[in-house]
């Protein structure tokens, strides 16, 4: 029996919902039909989009085309029906996750020095560490 997708709500867009919910903290109305572009405001931004995404890498052992992330005119129901129809790693799974864990910590860390944030910062190291070690307590 062939998969609909037209509607579906399938576990990236739960997913989606409530990893966004966390970084918004429901200082907005997000739904399956709200686009990406409209999610973005002075704290929620790439950076931001890009720990959503890595999280659901992570989670669904998927890894997510640049041109999915590019395009911001998605909702997230149509961006997470496009995550689902991406295959899952099995072959590659630890080199994968060790490559984007080594990725998000050389991102912070840019993000860090970007934005003139310090270690004793509450965006500091601290980040770094609970990231990594999220990533980590997942495997």
């Amino acid at each position: 029996m062939k998969r609909s997708t037209s509607n579906q709500f399938n576990k990236f867009t739960f997913a989606l919902l409530q990893i966004i919910g966390k970084w918004t903290e429901g200082e907005k109305e997000i739904t399956v039909h709200t686009k990406i572009k409209e999610l973005y405001d002075d704290n929620f931004d790439d950076f931001i989009w890009m720990l959503c995404l890595i999280e659901i890498e992570f989670l669904y052992g998927i890894e997510i085309p640049d041109e999915f992330i590019e395009n911001k005119n998605m909702s997230i129901l149509e961006f997470s029906l496009k995550l689902n129809m991406l295959s899952i790693i099995t072959d590659d799974y630890i080199e994968f996750y060790s490559t984007k864990t080594d990725f998000l910590r050389d991102r912070i860390l840019t993000y860090m020095a970007e934005f003139d944030i310090e270690d004793g910062d509450c965006l500091g190291l601290g980040l770094v560490d609970i990231w990594v070690n999220y990533i980590k307590e997942r495997d």
